[in-house]
């Protein structure tokens, strides 16, 4: 009885209701994701992730969400989302005006670029941050003063977070359907927690990293 106690305790320590609920909530918004490429929750036995990952399937690929980033929102840049152009470009209303948002250190496979052809799973790619934002009106963007304000394209380069506090890039590399790149001689403000989310997805060969999906893998920057 008293071991039954401690391994009770232990689990709502670890695991709180509310992070249970999250996770029943997740695995319904991506059973009933309105994307054509997202299928049904995966049978957890079957992927050798732990019952305590977040799991989805894109486009047949395992995708790990179990990827979070403590925020306050409040201390954010609120806009309204215009719409998703690919893995790692959006579109958004600053006060009236219409910007372009790369986010910062994530780099999707290609997926509309019209002199490129589309990279492995770069519409899935684009397809999940699509799902990711399919139900947010409203996002939160981040500007670290280490990264340049704009990129070459004079895109502004931003975090991107969801109004639940996820980091939409960190989901993304989660998933293995992006790659973290650094961009500047000084790493971000997150640098190391993406570092984390790509070297879990490969391990997993998840999405990009996975041999099946994608038998030449990409390429990383030095």
């Amino acid at each position: 009885m008293l071991l039954l106690l401690v391994a009770w305790y232990d689990l709502n320590w670890i695991y709180p209701a509310e992070h249970d609920q999250q996770n029943e909530e997740w695995r319904a918004e991506i059973a009933g994701l309105k994307s054509p490429t997202v299928s049904q929750p995966l049978d957890q036995s079957s992927t050798g992730l732990s019952d305590n990952n977040r799991l989805g399937e894109v486009a047949g690929v395992v995708v790990d969400l179990d990827n979070a980033t403590a925020i306050d929102l409040s201390q954010l840049e609120q806009v309204n989302l215009i719409k998703v152009v690919d893995g790692d470009t959006i579109k958004v209303d600053i006060n009236g005006q219409i910007e372009t948002v790369r986010l910062v250190s994530v780099d999707a496979p290609e997926s509309v670029a019209p002199r490129q052809p589309v990279g492995c799973l770069g519409k899935e790619s684009a397809a999940f941050l699509q799902s990711l934002m399919s139900d947010q009106s409203i996002i939160y963007l981040q500007k670290d003063e280490t990264q340049s304000n704009r990129d070459r394209y004079g895109r502004l380069l931003r975090f991107v977070f969801l109004s639940d506090g996820r980091d939409a890039g960190l989901e993304l590399l989660g998933a293995g359907l992006a790659e973290a790149k650094l961009y500047s001689r000084q790493p971000h403000l997150y640098w190391s927690s993406y570092q984390k989310a790509e070297a879990g997805a490969k391990n997993k060969e998840l999405g990009i990293w996975s041999k099946e999906s994608c038998p030449t893998p990409p390429l990383v920057s030095p």
